[in-house]
C-alpha cells in the first residue's frame, strides 16, 4: 500500500513537471502578453489566447494530410485563422435537411442584456408564455444564458407555466430533468448550458428559444482577454454557439423544430457577423414585431 501511494504521487509529481515545462516553453514561442491566468474556486487554469503553437505541436505537425468537418464553421477564413491555419482547401456542401417547418423568428424590439435587462424583463416573460401556449402539447428547450436569468423568468411565469418548465443546476440535475422530458410529454428544459450535446430528436424537442444572445462571459478572464484582442473571434464565437443552439432540436434530414430569438441584441450580432450564418439559416429568418 505504501508503495502503491509512492508510485501515485510520483506520477502526479511527474504530471505536474511536465505541465510547466509545457507552460514556460509556451511563454518561450508566444510571448508572456498572451498567456492569462484564470482563477477558479479550487484551482487556477492557465490559458494562451494564441492557439497556434499549442495546435502546431500537438496536432497539425502530427499528420501530412489533415480532414476537418463540422456543420459549424461560420466563415471558412475566421475558422482558419481562429485556429491557426495557414493554408486549406475548402469545400461546401449543400444542407440535404428539410428546412420548411423551422422556421427561425426574431423579435427585434426589446434587448435582454444587463443594460436593458430590467426595463424588458416583463415583456420576455409576456412573450415566453406566448410561445409556450403556442406549442401547448409540444417538449422544447430554452436557452438562458446564465441561471440568474433563467431563475428570473421562471419566477415571473405564472405558476402553472413553472410547472411545465424545468430548471437544473449543475450536470446532476440536468441529467435527471431530461430523462424526465424522455417521460413525460410537453416539458420545457430551460438553462445555460444546453447549447451542446444534447440530442432531442423528433418529439423530444420541437421548439426552442433564445432568451439572450449566447455571447462568451466576460467574466471568464480567458473570454476577456480575447475579445481585447480580436472582436472578430468574440462575434464568430457567439455566431457558432447560436447555430449550435439551433441544431440541438432538429437531428435529422426529416426532423423540424421552430427557434425564437427574443434579444433584440440578435440584430447587432447579425449586422456584425452576418456571414458567419449558412445561407439556409439566413433564408428561414423571419423578423415578428410584437
Amino acid at each position: 500500500k505504501d508503495w502503491l501511494q509512492l508510485f501515485n504521487l510520483s506520477d502526479w509529481l511527474k504530471d505536474v513537471h511536465c505541465k510547466l515545462e509545457d507552460y514556460v516553453e509556451i511563454i518561450n514561442q508566444t510571448g508572456h502578453e498572451k498567456m492569462v491566468k484564470n482563477p477558479g474556486e479550487n484551482s487556477i487554469t492557465f490559458n494562451c489566447i494564441d492557439e497556434y503553437y499549442l495546435l502546431q505541436k500537438h496536432f497539425f505537425n502530427k499528420f501530412g494530410f489533415k480532414l476537418m468537418m463540422t456543420a459549424t464553421m461560420g466563415s471558412a477564413k475566421d475558422f482558419m485563422k481562429n485556429h491557426g491555419i495557414k493554408s486549406a482547401k475548402y469545400f461546401k456542401m449543400d444542407s440535404h435537411f428539410k428546412w420548411d417547418r423551422s422556421p427561425v423568428i426574431f423579435y427585434p424590439g426589446k434587448k435582454l442584456s444587463a443594460r436593458f435587462l430590467n426595463d424588458n424583463l416583463a415583456w420576455a416573460v409576456e412573450r415566453v408564455v406566448s410561445i409556450l401556449d403556442s406549442h401547448k402539447e409540444e417538449a422544447g428547450i430554452i436557452h438562458s444564458g446564465s441561471y440568474e436569468l433563467g431563475q428570473k423568468i421562471w419566477t415571473a411565469l405564472p405558476k402553472t407555466y413553472r410547472k411545465r418548465v424545468l430548471l437544473y443546476k449543475g450536470s446532476e440535475e440536468k441529467d435527471r430533468m431530461l430523462k424526465k422530458m424522455k417521460k413525460t410529454r410537453g416539458l420545457v428544459a430551460m438553462g445555460p448550458s444546453l447549447l451542446e450535446g444534447l440530442n432531442l430528436v423528433d418529439d423530444l424537442s420541437r421548439f426552442q428559444i433564445f432568451l439572450k444572445v449566447p455571447y462568451p462571459h466576460l467574466g471568464d478572464k480567458y473570454v476577456a482577454a480575447k475579445l481585447a484582442h480580436s472582436q472578430a473571434w468574440y462575434s464568430w464565437k457567439t455566431s457558432i454557439s447560436v447555430l449550435q443552439g439551433v441544431g440541438r432540436s432538429i437531428r435529422t434530414p426529416n426532423d423540424w423544430a421552430v427557434t425564437y430569438l427574443i434579444d433584440g441584441c440578435f440584430a447587432d450580432l447579425f449586422k456584425s457577423a452576418g456571414d458567419q450564418f449558412p445561407a439556409d439559416f439566413r433564408s428561414r429568418l423571419k423578423i415578428e414585431y410584437k
